[in-house]
């Protein structure tokens, strides 16, 4: 009779004890690991405990960045496991793949417009730089002096002095040159006493020989002849 009340109470005992057990918090909940980047050993066992609910892989796939279950995120760099999407789908994890970095793309495309942009204000800036003193107060546009648009354009003007003072009087020695220039003025003037008979305009005269022979001179003597 007394057995009785005693087996009652054991069993009393292990019910308790079963519903301690039921509610106490699983092992594995109380072992994710601290900080921002786990090892690869650590991210299975947390996706194998149920604590991992997203994952966004890289985009070379080198790595990915994880949502645990309690909100917190780290990163996982990834060895090469080719049962590692077989093992987040068993699991239940949801699985994205990052579309790049954006600001990367931005960052590549302004540092190909930079230099070119460099190149164009260094060229602007030499412009004004080197016509500054030249365009005093009223040249500042880009049209005006010391503007862009100057550039290749020549500041040197090209004279002609037809009377140089100069004749063939003026001319000693050289007989036999200064006969032909004679006939080359002659035909400057006359053109069509000579282009009657067949003959051609010439497009110029070639001087040749050594320092102090008179090249020069006869060259003035033949631009104040002919006007």
């Amino acid at each position: 009779l007394q057995a009785q009340p005693q087996g009652a109470a054991r069993q009393v005992a292990e019910v308790a004890e079963g519903a301690a057990l039921a509610d106490a918090p699983p092992a594995a909940a109380q072992a994710l690991p601290e900080g921002t980047s786990w090892r690869y050993s650590e991210f299975i066992r947390a996706v194998e405990a149920g604590q991992v609910e997203r994952v966004r892989f890289s985009k070379d796939g080198a790595a990915l960045q994880l949502t645990a279950s309690d909100g917190r995120r780290a990163t996982v760099v990834l060895p090469n496991d080719p049962e590692l999407v077989d093992i987040l789908a068993r699991a239940g994890v949801d699985i994205s793949v990052s579309e790049g970095d954006q600001q990367g793309n931005y960052a590549a495309l302004l540092g190909n417009l930079l230099f070119p942009l460099l190149a164009l204000g260094g060229l602007f800036f030499l412009f004004r730089r080197s016509q500054g003193g030249q365009g005093g107060g009223g040249g500042g546009g880009p049209m005006g002096p010391g503007g862009p648009m100057d550039f290749g354009r020549s500041k040197s003007k090209f004279q002609e002095v037809p009377e140089t003072g100069v004749t063939f009087a003026d001319v000693a020695g050289v007989d036999g040159a200064k006969l032909e220039l004679q006939e080359v003025v002659d035909f400057l003037k006359n053109p069509d006493k000579y282009t009657n008979l067949g003959a051609k305009i010439p497009k110029g005269c070639l001087l040749a020989g050594p320092p102090g022979t008179g090249k020069t001179l006869l060259a003035k003597t033949v631009a104040g002849e002919a006007g």
